[in-house]
């Protein structure tokens, strides 16, 4: 099954810079069935996980697209450990923006 989860998180390097941005990630989810009763099931497996910020009305993806399977017991967590890591990807993209963005305006106001 295919999921897509969205997040929106406040960034920006003082309060005067801090926006909010939404980050969404795109992954798969298999879940295998027990072969008897009395065998449990395996944990279901998230993977093909990849993370997107929104950046001037477009969706852009992050540096790093994770390929890895993922294999858990707990999805709640498995989710919050997505989230987080699509925050720590996300911010980091939300500060390199801001950076070019401070560096044009200081060249605008240069000339």
């Amino acid at each position: 099954m295919k999921f897509t989860a969205t997040s929106t998180f406040h960034a920006g390097r003082d309060d005067a810079e801090l926006k909010e941005y939404e980050v969404r990630y795109n992954f798969t989810v298999t879940k295998p069935r027990a072969q008897t009763l009395q065998e449990p099931a395996e944990p279901a497996t998230i993977g093909d996980i990849d993370v997107e910020i929104l950046l001037s009305g477009k969706w852009h993806p992050c540096d790093h697209v994770l390929h890895d399977m993922i294999v858990c017991d707990d999805i709640e967590a498995l989710e919050a450990m997505l989230l987080a890591e699509a925050n720590e990807q996300a911010r980091a993209m939300a500060d390199e923006a801001a950076d070019h963005r401070r560096k044009l305006q200081q060249e605008e106001r240069a000339r």
